[in-house]
């Protein structure tokens, strides 16, 4: 999970934009993949009232990102992009944005030299100042194989990121001469007009680069080489170390009742712990942890099993991890499989929601009420609802009332690879409506807002109605979307 300062987004007023790349998608499952992960990028964003435009034509994009005044900048990204890498590429643009003086910024991208071609902007990621580009006379960006045009003379420099064709940085030669070409390349023209500034031009640099993923699903050869990467994101064996969600945030004077009688929660970090805190569930009641990873499951159990000490979190779960799969005694091909664990950069993160929790009584808790509870571990996909019966029949009758924590499996980056928007919004729904059905007045559920819809603490059958009305015309500036 990352931290967005979607604050900073809003205040700065920083738009994206989505180039329709699909007429130049061939592959059936590439051309999906993208879509599928765009959405995702899109919903994420307009979670937190980022302004989203989509379009085949560049020049028509820029302007629709443009028509808000107050807009500074806009971020294009094309199709097959992932902007979550070795590092988050919303992090890292806001912390290039709060460290650069935006005067300096003209054009932000990846520049190629194509030598006899002039320069080029790669299609996949490119950042305008809308400001610049206003006072620069709305600029025409420059299309591929445009003809016979005086380009100005280009200083660049002597280093490449790799290969020959990838500056640094360019800026005007001295000399400020015009050279003819015969053939240019995309980008051309918004180059052109950056370089009359006077200032550098620079191109990513590293960790903006190694903070999102390109597919080229535009290239059957160079998209075949990344279904790895795809393939490795869905496996279902993963474990998550730390859970650094808000804990569950129970307006209680708005329910009837004072306590949760069980609760099911997904075995991430101390999550079955701090939500059964949060839930006020008291001895002997049921907490049921479910998990489509069995590997997730077992090592909650051990965690659960384990006397952890609450003010040291790191020390004790880093050693369950180390002996979770009996490392010690396996060879040194073994440490493959700690590609399993993730989240451990966050355990920082998660002490600290739990050294709040601390000082409102969690410690008792955990001594006293914690070791009583009825802890039951299954293994189940969401996805598959004909299988979701199996988990509300872990809660019968005597369990009056019941809190199930969805956390972001319907916003989970890696389920978005094969699961359109919608279709998530669909699943998740009719998993509401069986549980409406199963028993009224009895499940209540939190969601992280996969399709704009966060739910807090909400009973199911009152909620359905929220999802039946949930306005989804934001997801129309896509044209493969039929609402």
């Amino acid at each position: 999970m990352s931290f967005f300062n979607f604050n900073y987004l809003n205040n700065l007023k920083v738009a994206f934009g989505w180039l329709d790349t699909s007429a130049r998608i061939k592959n059936p499952f590439a051309l999906g993949f993208s879509q599928n992960i765009t959405e995702y990028w899109a919903v994420e964003l307009k979670n937190y009232k980022v302004d989203i435009f989509c379009n085949s034509d560049i020049d028509i994009l820029i302007q629709q990102g443009a028509e808000d005044i107050d807009n500074k900048f806009l971020i294009i990204n094309s199709l097959g992009i992932n902007l979550a890498n070795q590092f988050s590429f919303i992090d890292q643009i806001i912390l290039f944005l709060q460290n650069n003086d935006h005067d300096d910024i003209t054009i932000i991208g990846h520049i190629l030299d194509k030598k006899d071609k002039f320069y080029e902007l790669h299609h996949q990621t490119v950042i305008i100042n809308l400001d610049w580009w206003r006072k620069a006379g709305k600029p025409h960006f420059g299309r591929e194989n445009d003809k016979n045009k005086d380009c100005l003379l280009v200083t660049r420099s002597k280093e490449n990121w790799h290969d020959d064709y990838t500056p640094l940085w360019i800026q005007k030669n001295e000399q400020e001469k015009t050279v003819n070409y015969n053939t240019l390349r995309f980008g051309w023209n918004i180059i052109n007009e950056a370089l009359k500034e006077n200032k550098k031009i620079y191109s990513f640099n590293k960790v903006i680069r190694e903070s999102k993923l390109y597919f080229y699903p535009e290239i059957n050869k160079d998209f075949s080489k990344n279904k790895n990467f795809i393939a490795s994101k869905l496996q279902t064996d993963v474990v998550y170390l730390s859970n650094t969600e808000t804990p569950p945030d129970i307006v209680w004077k708005n329910l009837n009742f004072d306590h949760f009688d069980g609760i099911a929660i997904p075995a991430g970090g101390l999550s079955p712990l701090i939500n059964s805190f949060c839930c006020k569930l008291k001895e002997n009641s049921k907490v049921c942890i479910y998990d489509i990873s069995p590997n997730a499951l077992d090592f909650q159990y051990n965690l659960i099993n384990s006397k952890i000490n609450l003010n040291n979190l790191k020390k004790d779960i880093k050693e369950l991890k180390y002996n979770h799969f009996n490392h010690k005694k396996t060879n040194e091909l073994s440490i493959k499989r700690y590609t399993v664990f993730q989240a451990d950069a966050h355990l920082d993160r998660m002490q600290n929601i739990v050294n709040k929790l601390l000082d409102e009584g969690l410690q008792d808790y955990y001594d006293e009420v914690w070791p009583t509870l009825d802890k039951v571990y299954l293994e189940i996909d969401l996805f598959d609802t004909t299988r979701f019966h199996n988990l509300l029949n872990i809660f019968p009758k005597k369990y009056a009332k019941v809190f199930l924590n969805f956390s972001n499996i319907f916003s989970y980056q890696n389920t978005s690879y094969i699961y359109s928007a919608l279709e998530r919004l669909d699943i998740e729904k009719n998993i509401i409506k069986i549980m409406a059905k199963y028993e009224q007045n009895k499940f209540y559920f939190r969601s992280m807002g996969g399709n704009g819809l966060k739910v807090r603490c909400d009973l199911a059958e009152t909620i359905l109605h929220n999802y039946d009305n949930h306005n989804l015309n934001y997801l129309k500036v896509f044209p493969w979307i039929k609402i």
